[in-house]
């Protein structure tokens, strides 16, 4: 049996290090970024309201990473073309992990905290899971792996 599961070991490193990454910007970084720029709103907010403020403030950081590298891969790397079916573009693979190790960080918050989020939401999140997966372990249709890194711009 095969333990990477179809992950080389630099893409299991980069998931590793992208979820302890935002875990770490979900509990250091949000509460300091957003005491920063709402000085007035985020201290006077209750306690029970901050997990999901924190969780939006990270959501909207690895938005800005994930999409703004996926627009870069389209705007700057030619070998990514929409006729590939199959094509090993470490670019869009390493961006996707980045987007499973973001996917698995808000998983696991929001299973620490479940009033961030409902049944949909979960649901959300077990597809964001799968498509990180794949996009990380399978080589095929990377332009289309990647338009959608750029819909994370999206995010709010």
């Amino acid at each position: 049996m095969d333990w990477t599961l179809g992950m080389e070991v630099p893409y299991y490193a980069t998931v590793l290090c992208s979820l302890a990454a935002f875990l770490l910007m979900y509990r250091l970084l949000s509460p300091w970024l957003l005491h920063r720029m709402f000085p007035s709103y985020y201290p006077a907010q209750p306690d029970s309201a901050k997990p999901q403020l924190h969780e939006a403030a990270m959501c909207a950081c690895h938005s800005i990473v994930v999409g703004i590298w996926a627009c870069s891969v389209y705007f700057l790397n030619d070998n990514v073309k929409g006729t590939l079916i199959r094509y090993d573009a470490p670019s869009v693979r390493f961006n996707c992990a980045i987007f499973l190790g973001y996917a698995m960080a808000d998983s696991s918050l929001m299973a620490m905290h479940p009033e961030t989020g409902g049944f949909l939401y979960s649901i959300h999140h077990a597809v964001s899971l799968f498509v990180g997966y794949v996009g990380v372990a399978y080589t095929c249709f990377p332009y289309h792996t990647n338009i959608g890194m750029m819909m994370e711009l999206s995010n709010p």
